[in-house]
């Protein structure tokens, strides 16, 4: 019974993100969604040496159904509104800023969905191993990126440098629209 109801839990988990729900606190990235200031609902942190104007805080979330015939993987990019906060709700620069991240989170979340793809001889016992890892080395390839990215562009402030990463991130985001779906697949080898 216990089985049954992380299986129901699971398939509602599955269906939530593919059909681009997210809760209150969170937006699932989709193409053509931009962020507004309202949906920066955090209360603002001073964590750094210069002066932060915003901050935004990007998950990348994986749900896993195993079947008798296949695995079943959701991975979705999500932003969480009330860890994403700024001071400054006027600049529309700082706002693009900031979406490019929510745009790198997706970046990385379809690299998880490829490698995904990419993964054989899985078994059940060694399924959610296997995905945990690729999801730790995804998720540290993609923070050390945002890194790079804020330092390039000074936070934002850099605008000719933020207009190379928007076309960087545009570019690699049109490239891997293969892996834009959130459900990966895999049928188990008989």
């Amino acid at each position: 019974m216990n089985l049954l109801i992380q299986i129901l839990i699971l398939n509602l988990s599955l269906l939530t993100l593919a059909e681009g729900k997210s809760g209150d606190d969170d937006i699932l990235w989709r193409a053509g969604y931009k962020l507004r200031w309202e949906d920066f609902k955090g209360n603002p942190t001073f964590s750094t040496n210069y002066s932060e104007k915003s901050a935004t805080k990007i998950r990348i979330e994986v749900t896993t159904m195993i079947t008798k015939e296949s695995y079943i993987f959701s991975v979705g990019c999500l932003f969480e509104k009330y860890n994403s906060w700024t001071v400054n709700d006027t600049s529309e620069s700082l706002l693009n800023h900031e979406q490019l991240h929510f745009d790198i989170g997706e970046v990385f979340a379809r690299e998880l969905r490829k490698k995904i793809s990419e993964m054989n001889d899985l078994t059940d016992s060694i399924i959610q191993d296997r995905v945990k890892v690729l999801y730790h080395e995804i998720n540290n390839a993609c923070i050390k990126y945002e890194k790079k990215y804020d330092n390039e562009t000074n936070n934002g402030r850099n605008l000719k440098e933020q207009k190379v990463w928007r076309d960087r991130i545009s570019n690699i985001l049109q490239n891997s629209n293969k892996y834009s779906s959130l459900i990966v697949t895999l049928n188990k080898k008989r």
